[in-house]
């Protein structure tokens, strides 16, 4: 009983949280990038580009059965169609995925589930790593609740990609971090350097961008508490032993299993991205400025660029989270302590930051893609909490606590909105129908479509029986509805 009071309220968040990414997990279908996961976990098949040989060509035989793609649901193939399909990117993931389906079966609901499990494990580290740096308990549970309702939280939380594992391990590896730097007792030191070490090969090998998270972390480390490498040898002995463990998993991932063929696909799809960029998306400053906004305005909740809205129409909506925290700089700083003050700022920067660098030296802003900040957003939600929290402590002046005030009930009201992509699946949908455009202007949301391919695998299973010859109308669906098929 002592344990439920205690932890009542993150409970009952993480509870809400649950069924925010419960509701309507596969009533839509997949989209173009969830495919490519499949087909890596299924051993589905990609098209060679001519860089490195494919071993997962899509069968090409008019006649075929399901039992066909599981001779391919191994491991190695896995593999090599991680190096081809998804330049080589999020191999823990894939393979979480490939022992899930294993263990549960192939199906939406199914794959997007391990999304949602890991988005509660993040909540969790996230309320830890909060607590750990605030003893105030309401920044904590106003800092997971935003979380909780985070438009791009919900939105990866239903998704089969990497993104939602990939931010629990980051949001793990901080956890650990700060348990090592902080403490005060050298003992299990050791063994939290050890898994800081396994948690960052984990967020590493489960998408390659939470690096930018790492070097924020190392670069604070150097600049707040680089005398603890003085304080004797054991911080010295758990340094090198995060780099050989992270080093060790990413050499052996690179150039024992080859994932290093996979760079190369990266540098090809590069290419055709700076070949097929408009100018509008040509690296300058114009460009950087704009990425940076749309960016910021994704890490603070914003998602409207979702519903079809052009950056140009709603870009102005960046001054709400911009006035709460310009107008409670000094209380924020004074109240929650310099270091905890620029750990929050320069790791939410630090985003945007890394994508400026990676457009300029790309040549195309794609770096500036609202998916890649979500790294960042347990602590973006957490800045503008310990403002808002800060402010209703301690601030004297009335209009400044109106205006900040008033700033957050708009943040939660564009919320909202920003948050249908993750329930209908608008957000896959968008660029390749442009009449959705108009009907979500008029409020008129498409009705939900559930995966053709797991819906016509359903639909078999019930029509006909074992060794029956079924035809298709369409290659493409044959192949995938039969990923739906197994031991049929």
């Amino acid at each position: 009983m002592n344990f439920l009071r205690k932890y009542f309220g993150i409970i009952s968040i993480s509870i809400f949280s649950l069924a925010l990414n419960l509701i309507n997990l596969d009533s839509y279908s997949l989209f173009g990038d969830e495919f490519v996961t499949l087909n890596i976990a299924s051993g589905f098949g990609f098209i060679n580009t001519g860089e490195i040989e494919n071993h997962t060509t899509p069968i090409n035989n008019d006649l075929f059965y399901p039992k066909d793609y599981w001779k391919r649901n191994t491991m190695s193939s896995l593999i090599k169609s991680i190096c081809e399909g998804d330049s080589g990117n999020g191999i823990i993931y894939e393979t979480a995925l490939y022992l899930w389906f294993k263990a549960l079966g192939l199906t939406v609901f199914n794959g997007r589930l391990l999304s949602v499990i890991t988005s509660i494990f993040t909540l969790l580290f996230s309320f830890l790593i909060i607590r750990m740096l605030f003893s105030d308990i309401a920044i904590a549970y106003l800092s997971c609740f935003l979380l909780a309702i985070h438009p791009l939280f919900l939105n990866y939380s239903h998704e089969m990609r990497p993104y939602s594992m990939a931010l629990c391990f980051t949001t793990i590896s901080i956890y650990l971090f700060f348990k090592i730097i902080r403490s005060d007792d050298e003992k299990n030191l050791i063994l939290k350097y050890i898994a800081f070490g396994i948690f960052t090969a984990f967020a590493l090998l489960s998408h390659y961008l939470t690096i930018y998270i790492y070097l924020f972390l190392f670069f604070y480390l150097l600049v707040f508490y680089r005398e603890i490498f003085f304080m004797g040898k054991t911080h010295i002995t758990g340094a090198l032993i995060v780099f050989i463990i992270s080093g060790g998993f990413m050499y052996f991932w690179l150039f024992v299993l080859k994932g290093i063929d996979g760079i190369k696909v990266m540098h090809i799809i590069d290419k055709l991205r700076l070949e097929s960029a408009s100018l509008q998306t040509h690296t300058g400053i114009k460009s950087i400025i704009e990425g940076s906004i749309q960016q910021l305005l994704v890490l603070f909740g914003n998602y409207l660029q979702y519903l079809a809205l052009q950056l140009h129409e709603f870009w102005f909506l960046i001054i709400f989270p911009f006035l709460i925290l310009i107008i409670n700089f000094k209380t924020l700083l004074l109240s929650i302590g310099k270091k905890n003050f620029y750990f929050l700022i320069f790791i939410v920067s630090s985003s945007v930051i890394y994508a400026a660098i990676l457009a300029i030296n790309a040549g195309h802003t794609t770096s500036f893609h609202a998916r890649y900040g979500i790294f960042v957003i347990p602590f973006s939600g957490t800045l503008i909490s310990a403002s808002v929290i800060s402010a209703n402590r301690l601030m004297q002046n009335k209009i400044k606590l109106w205006i900040t005030n008033l700033s957050f009930c708009a943040l939660l009201i564009i919320c909202i909105p920003s948050s249908i992509p993750a329930f209908t699946g608008i957000c896959c949908t968008f660029y390749d129908n442009p009449e959705v455009r108009t009907q979500i202007v008029h409020f008129q949301i498409p009705p939900f479509h559930h995966e053709p391919s797991e819906v016509i695998a359903d639909k078999i299973k019930a029509e006909y029986k074992t060794n029956d010859t079924v035809y298709y109308y369409n290659n493409d669906i044959s192949q995938k509805a039969n990923l739906f098929l197994k031991n049929y």
